[in-house]
């Protein structure tokens, strides 16, 4: 089988991935109270992949649920999977589809890459309409480890925050209370907002390194940080689309800025193999 690869580039998605295992479909998997399917109109199915799903997955706390995308796009959000972990070959990956679903009652949301109960009634929706069936193996991908440079003091820019949060995540930024929900801005090389926690971070720093980044930091909570470095001294995607500016290297910034280092390493991740998925039954 060939691996999918993700049309969205690392560090585009604007929530961290988790890197906890998901869960497997199951037999206890939770289901909608209602849904509806159907293949997007002939115009969305055509151009570039990056440019095919117009309204990616969308959970409301109500219990609704609606997106126009194709179905890679379904199954990594119902997954919590980026491209690089899903593997499979069918032709109904690159479609694109319409679906509305609506859960009997109130849904506590999840972070984009972990899966709560709206990410598996998605699962049951692509079991049962697509006949999707997966399974699960290990693999070992190069990554770079986000590592503390000391543990007893934390970088200048880096400042802990106390935020008292209330259960399920937001859906929007703006509704959640500060340090509560990732608010990232990036522009060029400097970085700057406050984040749930460091791992959030990992994410814009893949867009720069153009490698998967792994928190390794031992830091728990909510923190302000705020970070400049000229983005020509690193080759990833959002590197690519920077000006150069007269500012230190990435390596020195996370230093001096964040007390924080990059470092090569491996880590396993799970990934989604793809056995079977069929065109969707609609209604």
């Amino acid at each position: 089988m060939r691996t999918v690869r993700s049309r969205y580039l690392p560090g585009f998605i604007a929530l961290a991935l988790s890197l906890a295992a998901p869960l497997a479909l199951s037999q206890e998997r939770p289901s909608f109270e209602v849904a509806s399917v159907r293949r997007a109109p002939a115009e969305l199915q055509q151009g570039p992949s990056f440019a095919r799903s117009p309204r990616p997955p969308f959970a409301r706390a109500s219990g609704q649920f609606d997106a126009t995308a194709t179905l890679l796009d379904l199954i990594m959000w119902a997954f919590g999977v980026d491209g690089e972990r899903v593997e499979g070959s069918f032709p109904q990956l690159d479609e694109v589809f319409v679906v509305a679903a609506k859960a009997a009652g109130p849904v506590l949301l999840v972070r984009r890459g972990e899966v709560g109960p709206m990410p598996r009634m998605v699962q049951s929706l692509l079991a049962e309409r697509f006949k999707l069936r997966v399974r699960w193996e290990t693999r070992s991908f190069p990554v770079y480890a986000l590592r503390r440079t000391a543990t007893d003091r934390l970088g200048k820019n880096l400042r802990r925050i106390e935020a008292d949060c209330p259960a399920g995540y937001p859906e929007t930024v703006n509704a959640a209370p500060v340090g509560c929900a990732v608010k990232i801005s990036v522009n060029g090389g400097r970085v700057q907002g406050v984040v749930p926690r460091i791992s959030d971070l990992t994410t814009t720093l893949a867009g720069f390194t153009g490698r998967r980044v792994v928190d390794e930091t031992g830091l728990v909570g909510s923190f302000e940080l705020r970070l400049a470095f000229n983005p020509k001294t690193v080759d990833g995607p959002l590197a690519q689309i920077s000006r150069p500016e007269d500012l230190p290297s990435l390596a020195d910034a996370l230093r001096d800025d964040l007390g924080l280092k990059l470092e090569s390493s491996r880590h396993d991740f799970p990934v989604l193999i793809i056995e079977h998925v069929e065109q969707p039954t609609e209604n």
